[in-house]
This record gives structure tokens, sequence and C-alpha cells, in this order.
């Protein structure tokens, strides 16, 4: 990762800039260097912001932990203290970005993260893990969404809103531990 990768993140993840300084030209001028610069040594907007995705993803990765609840808990706050480095490393549709680039470059990086919940899932009697690790992101990012969006359901909001994601995601748990799992009694957001 180069030093100006680097600084993008540190910019993102401490709130000093926000999804609308993530042009080739914004990002260029606040980098002192040229969007001629910037293609020549990442090949694209889209390479230069997969780097700096990449590095947000191993971010995240050191955060999670080896507990479900703690690590899912984690997401929900990295969403809510970092929400432009969370849409660019989760939400950003990537354009005509070639597909083995991004495997090579964010997603490994983003894989890593879901293998994790993956494991956890396994470890609390998932008999489908990697299934219910994309059950878990999938909800998580739906309810992020429409938190955002103050989006509720015919009945109106359950709840706080900041609690939506928790509940969404609580819900895959319960389902994924089944009768007699902790999931199935223990609600430690919630109750």
């Amino acid at each position: 990762m180069g030093v100006f990768v680097s600084r993008i993140f540190d910019d993102l993840l401490s709130g000093a800039i926000d999804a609308s300084h993530l042009s080739a030209r914004r990002l260029a001028a606040r980098l002192g260097v040229t969007t001629g610069w910037l293609y020549h040594h990442h090949g694209s907007l889209d390479g230069f912001l997969l780097e700096v995705a990449a590095l947000g993803a191993r971010h995240l990765l050191g955060l999670l932990t080896d507990d479900l609840y703690a690590s899912v808990e984690t997401l929900i706050r990295f969403e809510k203290d970092h929400p432009a480095l969370y849409d660019l490393m989760f939400l950003r549709p990537w354009g005509y970005l070639d597909r083995a680039l991004l495997d090579y470059s964010a997603g490994d990086a983003l894989q890593h993260v879901w293998s994790h919940l993956a494991n956890m899932a396994r470890e609390e009697g998932s008999v489908t893990p990697l299934e219910d690790a994309d059950a878990i992101m999938v909800a998580l990012h739906g309810a992020v969404l429409l938190g955002r969006a103050n989006h509720h359901g015919p009945d109106g909001p359950s709840g706080d809103a900041s609690d939506r994601p928790r509940r969404a995601v609580f819900h895959i748990l319960r389902r994924m531990g089944g009768t007699g799992s902790r999931f199935d009694t223990e609600d430690p957001w919630l109750a």
C-alpha cells in the first residue's frame, strides 16, 4: 500500500473526508498530485479506491473478535462511526472494473471478513456457515440502508432505528442456532 492510499484511508477513518471527496479530481487535489498520476499508478480511480477499501477491510478484520455478538456489534459500530469508509468497502458499485482486479485487491481482504463470520457461525452450531455469514452481512447491510433512509415497514418503526441492524442479524442468528441454542433464548442487544 502506498502512502497516498494510507492517507486517504486515514482521512476516511477519521471523518476528515466523506464520500463526496472520492472523485479523481478531489482525491488528486487532496494528495497534491494530478489525476494523471492516479491513473498512471493505479490504472483508474476504482483501482486506487480498491486499495483503500482493502486497507479498510484489513483494519476491520483486526477489530473483529471470536465472539459472534461482539463482531456483529463491531460491524454495526464501524458503519455508524465510518459511514463513507463502510460504503466504499461494502456498497460502492465498482462499475466496469474487471472482476479479477476486484477479487485480487479488496475482494481478498473483504473475503477474510466473511470467512471470520462463517467460522464463528460454524462454532455456534451452524450447519450452513457460509450461507449464514452471507445472510448476516445481507441483513446488516439491508438494515443499515433502511435505517439511513428512515424507511419503516408497513407497521411503522420497530423500535429505535439503531436497533434495526441488531434485530435483523439476531433473527438470522436465532434461525442459525436452532432450538436449544443460546440464540433461541438469549438476545443481549434487545433484552
